[in-house]
């Protein structure tokens, strides 16, 4: 299955640079491949700072202002 989709694709995109040597080394595509790593949207790092006290943490486990 993932041979017929590598010989019916024009290029490939995939998650890592491990991905791509495995795909080389088992297949040998004569097709370009892209990495492109995985991130998420602004909007969850901003949620998540709000429910995260940073303040209280670095007070528990003692972490200066500087580290």
């Amino acid at each position: 299955m993932i041979k017929l989709a590598i010989k019916r694709s024009d290029v490939l995109v995939v998650p890592s640079f491990f991905t791509k040597r495995e795909i080389i080394n088992f297949f040998n595509p004569k097709r370009e491949i892209f990495v492109v790593y995985p991130a998420i949207s602004e909007k969850f790092i901003e949620n998540s700072k709000r429910l995260v006290n940073f303040e209280k943490i670095k007070e528990k486990y003692k972490i200066p202002d500087k580290y």
